[in-house]
């Protein structure tokens, strides 16, 4: 087992046995990673959808939808990640998926669907914010439904694109290995995948950068213009000077260091990229969570859901601990509906009971 791990991770000859368990324990954490990923964004989609089912009331804004798009492409890239995370936990599985003609090349393509997508969707929602905070006056104006709707539909030609060249264009041949980039997608990696990534990076980099000077410039001016601006724009600065500064030094690192190992094959370079691919992860993970608290139209109907979990829980636990009455037969019956109140209270929060647990 050991030597088929070492050769299936593409390792020299002289790879120690402590070193793979390293391997070993960085791919456990990423499909951990992933499959936090799936259970995170799938819950907020999955609660929201309820809601909208249930309460058709609901509406989206504008930013709103640009954030149910982000968690949808980070939902794919977790579902893409637990896909591509089982070749090296299970080396066995990279040799023998080899053989086939599109199952290896699909693991590519998912990626680039996905990382790419979920790029491309944080582009839009850092745009969208750009207009906010610098173009607050012409926001509502500009940003409308459909303008969200083509940001989004342009956020995913390309991604598309490249998983179709991918698929059909790839450098898979009857006989290989192992599935690994190198073999499999050589050009494509060097010419489309890393520049793309790079260029995404590069303009939220600007963008932030742009956002930061502007709100330093608002900051020493004292005509009402500028307050008024400060207050109303602090809270979507905030989020996006979070986001992406989060996304910069996951992606950074990941991106350098897939060069440094492309460029400088060595066991410690590689050691050096696996650990970026959960750190990578992690932004999947923290910046859907971030946008969709912070944006009402995705979060209230959440909570609302969280809420009515929370009082349906509630009544069946005090439905459990309370003991059965007794009724005498002399006794007149009730005749209030709902019967006499009961007053429950739970961290702060008071609900009001009849008899039979009804919530009023």
């Amino acid at each position: 087992m050991y030597f088929l791990y070492r050769d299936a991770m593409g390792l020299p000859l002289e790879t120690p046995r402590d070193l793979l368990d390293v391997y070993e324990a960085i791919n456990i954490m990423s499909y951990i990673m992933s499959s936090m990923t799936v259970i995170v964004n799938g819950g907020i989609l999955l609660a929201y959808c309820i809601q909208k089912i249930r309460k058709p009331t609901y509406q989206l804004t504008p930013a709103g939808y640009l954030v149910m798009n982000l968690l949808v492409a980070d939902c794919l890239c977790g579902v893409v990640c637990t896909y591509v995370v089982q070749f090296k936990m299970w080396p066995e599985n990279a040799r023998a998926m080899a053989k086939y003609r599109y199952i290896c090349p699909i693991r590519f393509a998912g990626g680039f669907l996905g990382f790419i997508g979920s790029h491309f969707a944080l582009l839009c929602i850092v745009i969208d914010r750009y207009i906010a905070v610098l173009k607050t006056m012409q926001y509502r104006e500009w940003m409308t439904s459909a303008m969200s709707f083509k940001m989004i539909i342009g956020g995913w030609i390309i991604p598309v694109c490249g998983a179709i060249i991918i698929v059909t264009k790839n450098g898979w041949f009857e006989g290989v290995e192992t599935c690994t980039e190198n073999t499999i997608i050589p050009t494509f990696l060097f010419f489309v995948w890393i520049p793309m990534t790079v260029i995404v990076l590069m303009m939220i980099v600007l963008i932030q950068a742009k956002v930061h000077f502007e709100l330093s410039r608002r900051s020493k001016s004292d005509s009402p213009l500028a307050i008024v601006l400060r207050r109303v724009t602090r809270k979507s600065a905030r989020v996006l000077l979070q986001s992406t500064t989060i996304f910069i030094i996951c992606w950074g690192y990941f991106d350098g260091s897939l060069l440094i190992y492309l460029f400088v094959p060595h066991k410690w370079t590689k050691l050096i990229y696996d650990i970026s691919f959960p750190v990578a992860l992690s932004s999947f993970l923290s910046n859907p969570m971030l946008y969709s608290y912070k944006t009402k139209s995705i979060n209230e109907p959440v909570r609302d859901l969280l809420l009515e979990l929370q009082k349906v829980l509630l009544c069946k636990k005090v439905d459990d601990s309370s003991p059965p009455s007794i009724v005498s037969r002399d006794s007149p019956p009730n005749r209030s509906p709902k019967g006499p109140e009961k007053r429950l209270s739970l961290s702060g929060q008071t609900f009001v009971t009849s008899l039979d647990y009804n919530v009023v």
